[in-house]
């Protein structure tokens, strides 16, 4: 049996359609994920199931109970009130329905042993979920040099490298010191939740990745590797062990 991959969505609403609405009808909200989330689960062996942004903690138990592995996608900028500032810049974009859903489920993911990967806007949420800060805004905030927006250039071309840490699992998992990544953010980890670890930074500081120390596998990177593994093969192996990981979740059950 496959295991079974929940992805978290996008809470898309009207007032952010109208005028680009090319589906549903005026007045409704949508919850949305981008297929590339769902093709590199599929690709690597799960079977993706998309969560939509449930309103409580009960509605959350029953699809989290047939969870084998978890996957926080990316998306908008989380609530800086999520982590105790109050907005700093203007080019925030919020879905406070969302923050709210996705913390709920990173609570439990993180007090549980399922396998748990978060790509861009995932990463942040689990750290801010596990008592982290954010930059509001990296060009703003902080004394990066390099450019970490991809936006006009193909989403599997690499922008920059980043540096793995030896002793993480990633660097296990990439067999070298340095990865060449896509880059899609504004926001980035400040302040590492202390449950953490780093696991890669660019080569101008930010911190790229990290993992929880004693799990089968609960990994968090900054960019995008499902945008890129169908044309930069090596992205593909965090995938593979993200679903190897879930295999063995759902088989120890």
């Amino acid at each position: 049996m496959r295991p079974i991959i929940l992805i978290s969505c996008y809470h898309v609403k009207d007032n952010e359609l109208q005028g680009k609405r090319v589906r549903g009808v005026k007045g409704q909200d949508m919850e949305m994920c981008t297929w590339d989330y769902i093709d590199a689960v599929q690709h690597a062996g799960g079977i993706p199931l998309l969560v939509p942004n449930l309103d409580t903690e009960t509605e959350l138990s029953e699809p989290l109970d047939a969870a084998d592995g978890i996957l926080f996608s990316g998306g908008e900028d989380v609530d800086p009130a999520e982590y105790g500032e109050a907005a700093a810049v203007e080019n925030l974009l919020i879905s406070n329905k969302r923050d709210a859903f996705e913390l709920r489920l990173a609570t439990r993911a993180i007090k549980s042993d399922i396998p748990v990967l978060g790509i861009c806007r995932g990463m942040q949420l689990l750290n801010i979920a596990a008592g982290g800060t954010l930059y509001q805004d990296i060009y703003e905030q902080s004394d990066i040099s390099l450019l970490h927006n991809n936006h006009g250039r193909d989403r599997h071309e690499v922008i920059h490298r980043v540096r793995l840490d030896a002793a993480s699992s990633l660097y296990e998992l990439y067999c070298k010191e340095e990865l060449g990544v896509n880059s899609y953010h504004h926001q980035a980890v400040k302040e590492l939740s202390d449950m953490y670890v780093p696991a890669a930074y660019s080569e101008d500081g930010l911190l790229e990745a990290f993992e929880m120390p004693d799990r089968s596998f609960f990994v968090a990177v900054q960019w995008h590797p499902e945008m890129m593994f169908r044309r930069q093969a090596e992205q593909g192996a965090i995938f593979e062990a993200f679903i190897n990981a879930s295999k063995a979740y759902k088989a120890g059950r």
